[in-house]
This record gives C-alpha cells, structure tokens and sequence, in this order.
C-alpha cells in the first residue's frame, strides 16, 4: 500500500518538474520548483509516518542509556548542544530503533527550537522515564497536546526556515504508545520546555511482537 501511495503520488510531481522546466521566467521557474521540493519532502514525511505504525522491530533487552550516550555524541559531533545526567545502566524490553528515533527527535525539537537539550533518565520499579529540556520559549499552555496532531506546526517556530512537518512529537508519542508508555509535553517554571517519555520496562502483552 505504501509502495502504491507513492507511486500514485510522485508520478504528477514528475510530470509538474517536467513542465516547469519549460517556463521561460526564470522567477516563476523557481517558485514552481521549490513548490515540488516540498510536495516531495511533505509525501516523504507522510510516508515515514504511515511506515512507522506498520513496520514492527522485534522486541529486545534495550539498554536506555547506551541509546541516550549515542543520541548526544551525534549531536555535540554536528555542534548541537546536549549535556546528560543518566544512571549508569537502565534497562527495558524494547524496540532499539524506534525507541532511538522516539527519543532522537524530542533531543532535535529542543536543540532546534531551544537552543540545546538537556537529557536526563530515572527508573523505577515498573517504568523508566527520558525527559528533554530546552532553555526556548516553551509552547502556549492551550497547544500543549494540539502540536500531537499530525502535520500541527506552531506558527510561531516551525516554518520552511526551521524545516519539519510537525511530525516530530507525533512520531515520538506513537512510538511510546505502541509499548503502553506515553510522551507529554509542559513548559518549565523557569522558562524552556520538557518532553518527557515514559515506557514500562516490559512492553505490555499485544502492544508490539515479542522477539521468538
């Protein structure tokens, strides 16, 4: 069905790029091509989305921590700002890259539109809990949980300039969910926001398939 979608889709952008080729207005021309860039970026990104809640990992020992080192090496090697106060080892039984990717774009929401991100991770007996902070300008109180919404950017942050589709956020909690945890948004008292993930160190019987 995905490989139809994107066929169906891409075949007209084909033939628009074709027939923008063939405007003599050299202005017009790259209105018209940067039109179609971002058409093909918006299906690709839908299509991320749509590949995501049908490509199931097997389900594994996952060693949280290891995951959140390798998330800000990443990013402190592309010059990001990321700092991290994580227990030695935490341990759950997940799915390794979708809990990375989860993780990864609460850490690139916060280093994008906050400047950096602070990484910090508990766990208790049941749960183990990942919370990102920024020092940015936070979200307004009443968009908190619109900005899950597929495709929901704010106005004021996320635009062509800053890139995204706004679906960051609505990945991360997709995947959370899928394992019977969740990720919620709140904006710190001293300013800044926090993402915070939480997941059950065991994922709940039917949330995804356990690894034979």
């Amino acid at each position: 069905m995905l490989a139809a979608i994107s066929h169906d889709l891409r075949t007209p952008l084909t033939r628009l790029r074709l027939r923008a080729n063939a405007i003599v207005d050299l202005e017009t021309r790259a209105s018209f091509e940067r039109d179609i860039v971002e058409m093909e970026e918006m299906i690709d990104a839908a299509l991320g989305f749509l590949r995501e809640n049908s490509e199931q990992e097997p389900v594994e020992p996952v060693d949280v921590t290891a995951i959140l080192h390798a998330i800000a090496d990443d990013a402190i090697d592309s010059g990001q700002q990321v700092t991290l106060d994580l227990p030695r080892k935490l341990v759950v039984r997940d799915r390794h890259l979708a809990l990375k990717r989860a993780i990864t774009n609460l850490v690139q929401n916060a280093v994008k539109y906050g400047g950096g991100a602070a990484i910090k991770a508990r766990g208790s007996a049941n749960e183990i809990f990942v919370e990102v902070t920024d020092n940015g300008p936070g979200i307004p109180d009443d968009q908190l949980e619109v900005v899950f919404s597929p495709f929901y950017r704010l106005d004021n942050a996320c635009n062509r300039s800053t890139g995204g589709y706004g679906l960051g956020v609505t990945v991360a909690r997709t995947i959370a969910r899928s394992h019977g945890g969740d990720v919620t948004l709140s904006n710190r008292a001293d300013g800044g926001l926090q993402a915070a993930i939480r997941l059950p160190m065991r994922v709940p019987s039917g949330s995804t398939k356990e690894k034979a």
